[in-house]
């Protein structure tokens, strides 16, 4: 999905689409949650290095949602705000498969706060996990409107898949749960192809 085929698109309300969005969180993370009900059928036990990747991708992809609906609600350019809707609805989707990963075996979302990243043997503060915007970042999202939101919104998402890609690397490397192995290199994939795609847009809408 190149960034070139959707950018002649009309733009719609901005409170049609925030709407529309708040509904798809809902609607996906039940899909998601279901899908994970009838296909994770236990491949395996989860070790610490599985339990650590989906506990912290949980947090990281509530992140990348968070992100994604400001996005929806102050930016402007068509295809950026395609891609916001792109993560509402991908990561809500894996977000409901992770969370019935670690339910089927005994296992929660995890703390809050806590180190994330220990199963990389690279602990870290929760929200300093690799990728993740600051606090002071998601405010400046917040009260960014139109190309500055835009702007913004590339930028974080784009370093926030770098680090996601990270950790899901590791997991599909080392991981023992084969569930768990194939969420991670989809994941992996997925969010190299959009880095790429928002490099292509910054690049077209003269971020970098």
């Amino acid at each position: 999905m190149a960034p070139e085929g959707r950018a002649g698109r009309a733009a719609v309300p901005v409170g049609w689409w925030l709407a529309l969005a708040i509904a798809v969180v809902f609607v996906v993370g039940a899909i998601g949650y279901f899908i994970g009900v009838r296909s994770t059928e236990s491949e395996g036990e989860l070790s610490a290095i599985d339990v650590g990747f989906l506990q912290d991708m949980l947090d990281h992809h509530d992140q990348a949602v968070e992100l994604a609906l400001l996005e929806l609600a102050n930016g402007e350019d068509p295809t950026a705000r395609d891609f916001a809707q792109e993560v509402i609805i991908f990561q809500r989707r894996e977000i409901g498969i992770m969370e019935r990963l670690l339910e089927e075996h005994g296992e929660g979302r995890g703390e809050v706060p806590r180190d994330a990243m220990s199963w990389m043997n690279m602990a870290t503060p929760l929200t300093e996990m690799q990728g993740m915007a600051s606090p002071a970042q998601i405010d400046e999202l917040a009260d960014a409107r139109s190309a500055d939101a835009d702007r913004l919104f590339l930028e974080l998402m784009r370093e926030h898949h770098l680090g996601g890609t990270h950790m899901a690397d590791y997991a599909a490397g080392l991981g023992s749960n084969d569930r768990v192995r194939e969420l991670a290199l989809q994941i992996a994939e997925y969010q190299r192809i959009e880095v790429n795609e928002y490099t292509q847009l910054m690049q077209r809408l003269g971020i970098e």
